[in-house]
């Protein structure tokens, strides 16, 4: 499955793309806004998307991401019916990218009759979720490398495309 969007393409991730996404992810982390995590919350994020694990996530979910030429510029995750991972690079931010990408994964689930899709969100994010038509499920504790993150769980409804 690929798109092309505005003046960027989407397209299913593959090994080759794994330090990349890797990259971007871990940039995020490190210019993340909002500086309520911990040094521990930081270093667990860090260690669940390094190149490796990325590799290994490519075998348990369907991971796309948006280029523009050979530049990433975001990249989005789902397993079964749950959304895993939406980054957009720190440059292109609040740029519509993120969005393109929600909608993208919610067709992708549609044509494959999803009810719904779920997510969680940290704190910071809810807003841009709410705006795609998610509403907050519950608030949630997730434990990474043995630290917890405190999240908000969100769900949508969508519907199937003939």
């Amino acid at each position: 499955m690929e798109e092309r969007n505005q003046n960027f393409e989407i397209r299913l991730a593959t090994e080759d793309d794994a330090q990349r996404i890797s990259e971007l992810i871990q940039s995020n982390i490190d210019n993340h806004e909002d500086k309520s995590y911990s040094k521990e919350q930081i270093r667990a994020w860090k260690v669940i998307n390094s190149t490796s694990s990325i590799i290994n996530a490519l075998n348990q979910r369907i991971i796309f991401c948006a280029f523009d030429h050979d530049s990433m510029l975001g990249t989005i995750g789902l397993a079964e019916n749950k959304i895993v991972g939406l980054y957009v690079s720190n440059t292109k931010r609040k740029s519509g990218i993120g969005a393109v990408l929600m909608k993208y994964v919610e067709r992708y689930a549609s044509k494959r009759n999803f009810e719904k899709i779920t997510l969680i969100s940290v704190p910071s994010a809810v807003p841009f979720y709410l705006k795609q038509g998610y509403q907050i499920i519950q608030e949630v504790i997730t434990v990474v490398e043995g630290v917890e993150y405190p999240e908000i769980e969100m769900i949508k409804y969508i519907d199937a495309v003939a």
